[in-house]
C-alpha cells in the first residue's frame, strides 16, 4: 500500500478510536490529533522517513488492543517542556501487550501537567533500541 493511501486509511481508523480505558493506568487514554501527527512527523514537524511512517501506521492497528489490555508499564520518563511559554512537567509511559503469539507491541502515552493521558506512539517492542531488520507486523 502506498504511503498516502495508508495515511488516509489509518487516519480514519484513528479518528474512530476516541478514548479507551487503560487498566494499568486506571484512567482513560485519549487518541488526539497530536498523537497521529507524532506518528508521521517528528516533534520539530519534519516528516519521518517513509519506512518509519509505514511501520508506525501498520502498528497503529494494534494500539487500541494494547491500551485496553496492558498490565505492565515498562518505561517511565519525566521531563519538562516549554509549552506556550510556560514550563510544564511531562510524563511519558511505555506500556506493552502481546497482541498475537510472539508479537509484543509497545504504546507510548504522554501526560502533560495535570492533563489527560494521551496516545503518543506505537511500535514493536524489542529489547534492542534500534532493530532495523524487523519486518512490519501483519495487519
Amino acid at each position: 500500500m502506498k504511503i498516502k493511501q495508508l495515511k488516509e486509511h489509518q487516519k480514519i481508523f484513528y479518528q474512530e478510536i476516541g478514548c479507551i480505558f487503560c487498566p494499568v493506568l486506571e484512567d482513560m487514554v485519549h487518541f488526539t490529533s497530536y498523537g497521529f501527527n507524532h506518528l508521521v512527523s517528528k516533534p520539530n514537524r519534519n516528516p519521518r522517513k517513509i519506512g518509519e511512517q509505514k511501520l508506525k501506521l501498520y502498528c497503529l492497528t494494534f494500539a487500541p488492543q494494547v491500551v485496553a489490555n496492558s498490565t505492565e508499564i515498562v518505561t517511565t520518563r519525566e521531563t519538562k517542556l516549554r509549552i506556550k511559554g510556560k514550563w510544564k512537567s511531562v510524563i511519558r509511559l511505555g506500556i506493552i501487550y502481546e497482541v498475537k503469539p510472539g508479537v509484543v507491541m509497545r504504546v507510548i502515552i504522554e501526560k502533560i501537567g495535570d492533563g489527560n493521558y494521551q496516545f503518543l506512539s506505537v511500535m514493536p517492542h524489542t529489547r534492542k533500541s534500534k532493530n532495523r531488520n524487523k519486518k512490519h507486523p501483519k495487519v
